[in-house]
């Protein structure tokens, strides 16, 4: 089964509607589209940030921000890398490359600190 996330979003958003009869369509178009409601209830927790997740951000935020304040130390690139990351990360996207390549440079600017 295919889900139209886009579908259910307007969905969900006229059970808002001040019209009965809007509400009662939208409410039954959702019971057709769905799974399960409770993949719905899955769907709203899991957009809410949990304190792990809270922490997990500060802590790659701090790791770039380590990185963009020693960017005269970067090659050029180290730089790229660091734009395109850095450029992931404030679009949201929290796959595992562009925080691994976070953490990589700053180990590499750390190590050249001791230096």
């Amino acid at each position: 089964m295919t889900i139209d996330r886009e579908r259910i979003a307007k969905l969900v958003g006229r059970l808002g509607s001040d019209a009965d009869g809007e509400r009662l369509a939208a409410l039954d178009a959702l019971g057709k589209a769905l799974p399960s409601w409770n993949w719905l209830c899955d769907i709203v927790r899991g957009a809410l940030p949990q304190p792990r997740e809270k922490l997990f951000d500060r802590l790659v935020r701090a790791e770039l921000n380590y990185v963009l304040a020693g960017s005269w130390a970067l090659s050029a690139a180290e730089a790229e890398v660091a734009r395109r990351a850095h450029t992931a990360l404030d679009a949201g996207d929290a796959s595992i490359e562009p925080i691994q390549e976070i953490c990589d440079l700053a180990a590499s600017l750390r190590r050249r600190a001791r230096r």
